[in-house]
């Protein structure tokens, strides 16, 4: 298993790079960061989201959400309100230029989705079912549940 691990390491990280480069780069492009893009995403799919569902839906520490979602307001991406029957909750919403910054996300190239549409069909949906196995086992069936309704081919701005 030992030689494995580092297969599994420098294979997984070298794959992640690409990600994670095309991710920096799209968001620099837009003036964000990539941790406000991810937040940004997830605040678009949910329309209203409290700051504990979207912590647990980026996979961060609710701390960490926070700070970054004190930038996107300041920033005019979000806002974040109150409510009379419980003002402990946090609900975050997007704002139009939130909004905005999330279509112009959609024109960048990501690397890594090209050469995902150019890959073999088999091979694609083998690799999604990994993908979603992993996710399963680690995060549970709520989270992969949550990524499938989000399918980007249900999303208002691929048409």
């Amino acid at each position: 298993m030992e030689d494995k691990l580092h297969y599994l390491l420098n294979n997984f990280r070298a794959m992640y790079k690409v990600l994670e480069n095309d991710w920096e780069r799209s968001a620099q492009n837009m003036g964000i960061t990539k941790a406000e893009q991810h937040l940004l995403w997830i605040v678009y799919s949910e329309k209203e989201v409290t700051v504990s569902r979207l912590s647990d839906l980026c996979l961060l520490k609710v701390s960490t959400v926070m700070q970054v979602l004190k930038r996107m307001e300041e920033k005019g991406l979000i806002s974040q309100i109150k409510r009379q029957e419980d003002r402990r909750v946090t609900y975050v919403s997007m704002t139009t230029l939130g909004y905005e910054t999330i279509k112009t996300s959609t024109t960048f190239e990501y690397q890594f989705l090209e050469y995902f549409h150019e890959m073999d069909e088999s091979k694609r949906n083998q690799m999604l079912d990994c993908v979603q196995d992993l996710n399963r086992h680690f995060y549970g069936d709520a989270f992969v549940q949550w990524v499938e309704k989000n399918d980007p081919k249900t999303s208002p701005l691929s048409k």
